[in-house]
């Protein structure tokens, strides 16, 4: 599976307007629903629920379903919910499914549940043709902006291409003495308050730290993960995690 999301890095683009004039099967939902079933948290103990609703369940305008994820609200939740939304975003463009993490819409109806709705993914079936073919057109930083310190592996090159609110890419990795240091940094707010960039912003981190694993594994590179005691503090940059690395 490591290969799969690696290689659909590449692939994937955020589908900010769909044709609809492709409709997923019933069989094809099901198999995104079992597939559900298998995603990792970053964070177990965290309690979360990913459902498949018609688009028109929410308040979105475009795409034929949305999925709806909530979580329960612990330390580290929004990024676990990055972490889980970003498999599926991958596994989603092996199948030609164009998906668009979706933060400033809401389902119409409060579900009966003890969780927090977090945020969206919006899917619809589209062609193949309308993937990316290679990663040179991304509007992302540089490899020098988000990095700092030995890259022998040129895993920034990779790491970049993880999506973001508003394409904040709020993130940035210091590499010493055989360990990777991840923070999150201020990104750019757009037309976000800044509490929805916080919230986003954590969702974010969730999702790079996820591209930046299947980087390491296609790499060989074990690593111990170690995340870090979320603070409050609003400070321009805040370690999220330590990855001590060890070559395989």
């Amino acid at each position: 599976m490591n290969d799969l999301y690696y290689d659909m890095i590449f692939k994937r683009k955020s589908f900010h307007t769909f044709k609809g004039k492709k409709n997923l099967s019933e069989s094809e939902l099901e198999e995104i629903k079992n597939q559900i079933e298998t995603l990792k948290p970053l964070e177990e103990g965290i309690k979360t629920k990913f459902k498949i609703v018609p688009r028109t369940e929410t308040t979105c305008r475009w795409g034929e379903y949305a999925v709806l994820i909530y979580s329960e609200k612990k330390e580290h939740y929004l990024q676990n919910v990055g972490y889980m939304g970003e498999q599926l975003d991958l596994w989603l463009a092996s199948k030609n499914i164009g998906a668009c993490w979706y933060g400033m819409a809401k389902p119409k109806e409060v579900p009966e549940t003890d969780l927090e709705f977090v945020i969206m993914i919006i899917i619809e079936k589209v062609g193949e043709e309308e993937f990316r073919k290679e990663s040179g057109g991304l509007k992302r930083k540089t490899e020098s902006e988000i990095w700092s310190g030995e890259d022998p592996e040129k895993i920034a090159s990779v790491a970049r291409c993880a999506p973001s609110a508003v394409n904040s890419q709020p993130w940035f990795i210091e590499s010493r003495e055989n360990a990777l240091y991840v923070y999150q940094v201020k990104g750019k707010w757009g037309f976000m308050m800044r509490n929805a960039m916080t919230h986003f912003n954590r969702v974010d981190m969730g999702i790079f730290l996820l591209i930046l694993e299947v980087c390491l594994n296609q790499r060989g590179l074990s690593f111990q993960r170690e995340l870090c005691p979320e603070t409050a503090k609003k400070q321009d940059q805040i370690l999220t995690a330590v990855y001590k690395l060890e070559k395989e």
